[in-house]
């Protein structure tokens, strides 16, 4: 049956993608699917009110690569309209980035369309008026939904390619022929006479893409289902309505178990998912990592055993120096400057010792009292217990942060590793690198007030050793204060 041009320009009509008073960036290979688009969209220009830009890259592979530039701007000369031709090297650039050419060129040409949406931004469009457009079509969704399921993919990948997206730099991608069969297409060249070029190497089975082209689908409409093309289609469109669905979710759920910052979970809240939804809660949670557009799956099964680890210390690496951590009922994401923790500045202080005649503990710990009412921190401790214990070490008293070996005194005149009263008072690993502690060598005196310390008075007044309390009977106090 044929199809005429009236259908295909009713489809893209229909599409709602071509919004008047626009400037509308369009890809031009000069092929029959850009050149069918970029003709309907000069056919509307002057009842939509549209500008429209063309823009071709020659990427430099083909032997008539140049002829076809010349081919196209000639077309572009008769239809009234400027083409901008931009040149790449794209065998030196897949070579660079250790990528195949198809994986370049696609790169580099969107970055180039955004560059020139960019460039009409600047001469005073605003933004939202400017799109990019660009000419998959149907056919080209099917072929991209059997090589990601021979890939291997969840939901979110069989909604295939989108109607429309926005790229790296805000830009609005659309695709107005993406439900334009590709017979449509050549019907409406036929029709209108147009004078494509054509690509020889979309005829070589050399690329798995031209394969499923040439040889699966032809074997699957033969053999299998005549239909097959319009059930991938509608594959496509079901998945992407769950696909819709399960985001917004997933959103909804990832919102709920933030705490205080973007960076945070609750751990145990996420176990109480659907697993459906807690992949897609991590999976958008990780996505915050750079240089990351899609989290694999092997990456998700490793953050959601972290999220069920007994360990309350268990951790994970992620791409580009990134780890994912749990901090008992937290699941924290660390970016490569938070994994690289300056060393502890060391402050030396000035030991103000206070000769106490008459000493009266409770008298002392009233004076401390006042102190703190006024808004001071200090500290009083025994001195002379200090004296007989430290020695002449006494006289280095520092400000600095936790190092390894510290210890601190507890009750009956003994001591408790530091990482032990740290883990033991469920300070997460990230905040112990910020406590400041007053220490002689590996004693440590005080550990300053911070949020994270684990009760009401430690946080207001610090963790202060329990081994050199003043006393009755004590005649010398150190006297430590913040200022």
């Amino acid at each position: 049956m044929r199809v005429s041009g009236t259908k295909v320009s009713e489809k893209v009509r229909k599409s709602g993608l071509i919004l008047e008073n626009s400037t509308i960036v369009v890809g031009v290979s000069g092929g029959p699917d850009s050149l069918t688009l970029l003709h309907l969209l000069l056919e509307m220009r002057h009842e939509s009110n549209l500008t429209v830009v063309p823009v071709h890259v020659n990427h430099g592979l083909r032997e008539n690569a140049g002829r076809e530039e010349a081919h196209l701007t000639r077309i572009c000369a008769e239809w009234g309209v400027p083409c901008v031709v931009k040149k790449i090297n794209c065998r030196e650039i897949a070579r660079q980035r250790k990528c195949s050419l198809e994986e370049a060129g696609r790169e580099e040409r969107y970055r180039i369309f955004s560059e020139v949406a960019k460039e009409v931004q600047q001469s005073g469009v605003p933004m939202e008026r400017i799109c990019i457009a660009v000419a998959h079509n149907a056919d080209d969704q099917c072929e991209t939904l059997l090589q990601r399921i021979i890939r291997g993919t969840g939901i979110h990948g069989l909604r295939g390619i989108p109607f429309t997206r926005k790229d790296a730099a805000g830009f609005t991608v659309i695709r107005p022929l993406l439900a334009v069969t590709r017979e449509e297409i050549e019907e409406y060249v036929r029709e209108k006479g147009l004078e494509p070029n054509y690509d020889e190497s979309n005829w070589t089975t050399e690329y798995n893409r031209n394969r499923i082209r040439l040889e699966l689908i032809p074997y699957m409409e033969k053999n299998l289902n005549p239909g097959v093309k319009e059930s991938l289609r509608t594959l496509s469109e079901i998945a992407s309505m769950e696909d819709d669905y399960m985001e917004q979710e997933a959103t909804r759920c990832l919102q709920e178990i933030q705490v205080n910052e973007t960076s945070v979970l609750d751990a145990e809240r996420l176990q109480d998912f659907h697993p459906a939804i807690e992949y897609r809660v991590l999976a958008r949670f990780l996505n915050q990592v750079e240089g990351t557009e899609q989290i694999g799956k092997n990456i998700l099964d490793g953050a959601a055993r972290l999220v069920r680890s007994e360990n309350p210390s268990a951790r994970m690496d992620l791409p580009g120096g990134y780890s994912l951590k749990r901090q008992y009922n937290l699941l924290i994401l660390e970016s490569p400057e938070d994994n690289s923790v300056e060393s502890a500045k060391e402050e030396t202080l000035t030991a103000k010792i206070c000769e106490w005649k008459d000493f009266d503990a409770n008298n002392g710990l009233e004076a401390v009292r006042k102190f703190r009412q006024s808004g001071q921190s200090v500290v009083l401790l025994d001195y002379d217990i200090l004296r007989k214990e430290l020695g002449e070490c006494l006289d280095r008293v520092v400000l600095r942060g936790r190092m390894p070996g510290d210890r601190i005194g507890i009750a009956g005149g003994k001591h408790k590793k530091l990482q032990n009263y740290l883990v033991d008072g469920k300070i997460p690993r990230e905040q112990r690198n910020r406590l400041k502690m007053v220490a002689v060598e590996s004693e440590i005196l005080w550990i300053l007030p911070d949020t994270a310390l684990p009760n009401k008075m430690e946080r207001e007044i610090g963790k202060i050793s329990q081994k050199y309390q003043i006393q009755e009977g004590s005649n010398a106090v150190l006297f430590l204060e913040i200022k």
